[in-house]
């Protein structure tokens, strides 16, 4: 499936518990992509603390796989990453960047989880 520019390789929806994290992996060109997903509330004084973001890089307990953090997902019902995905990982020798687009719903410590991984069209 395309959507835009993009060509969607992995979408997934679950329910994720406040607190655990998830595994979700999936296959792009023989290679394996492979992510921990956690979702944080930072109460921190901090201006920044109090917003809602998305960020990924590597896992620093699995180096195996990428970490994406969820922050602030809570503090509105419905949240999303926004109108352009953001780039994840860059996989194998192709050098295949991955984007993910996310969508969330938070009630009573679950979150309902959307993610959609893609890549970009090369036509």
């Amino acid at each position: 499936m395309r959507v835009g520019k993009y060509e969607i390789v992995h979408s997934v929806s679950y329910l994720q518990f406040a607190g655990q994290d998830a595994i979700v992996s999936f296959v792009v060109d023989d290679e394996e992509a492979k992510f921990r997903v956690r979702f944080i509330v930072q109460e921190e004084a901090e201006e920044r603390a109090s917003k809602q973001r998305m960020e990924g890089g590597p896992d620093p307990e699995d180096k195996e796989q990428g970490l994406i953090t969820f922050v602030n997902w809570h503090v509105s019902s419905i949240s999303s990453s926004g109108d352009e995905p953001v780039h994840v990982v860059t996989l194998g020798t192709k050098e295949k960047s991955v984007f993910l687009a996310a969508f969330a719903h938070y009630q009573d410590q679950i979150y309902s989880v959307t993610l959609q991984f893609m890549v970009e069209n090369s036509q």
